[in-house]
């Protein structure tokens, strides 16, 4: 699954979560997991800001910023297989 994927599915689940009655217990469990899936969508984002920021660093006149972003993305992506 991609990060685009993996934050649309979190953003479904808390939208599915604020639709659904809760009963007390069920009310604390899902808004445990609604925090837990709100902490991963910030990481998310706040990784995506370190990768613009580093990109924005290593720029040169031969490679472009979106050049950077995609050789760490390819990177990243070489490192997990």
């Amino acid at each position: 699954m991609s990060e685009e994927e993996d934050i649309k599915t979190l953003r479904q689940l808390i939208r599915e979560y604020e639709r659904k009655p809760k009963t007390q217990i069920e009310f604390f469990i899902k808004s445990y997991e609604e925090r837990a899936i709100k902490n991963l969508l910030m990481f998310y984002e706040k990784q995506n800001q370190m990768i613009d920021k580093m990109a924005e660093q290593l720029t040169t006149p031969i490679h472009n910023k979106e050049w950077v972003i995609e050789y760490f993305e390819k990177e990243i992506k070489n490192a997990k297989d």
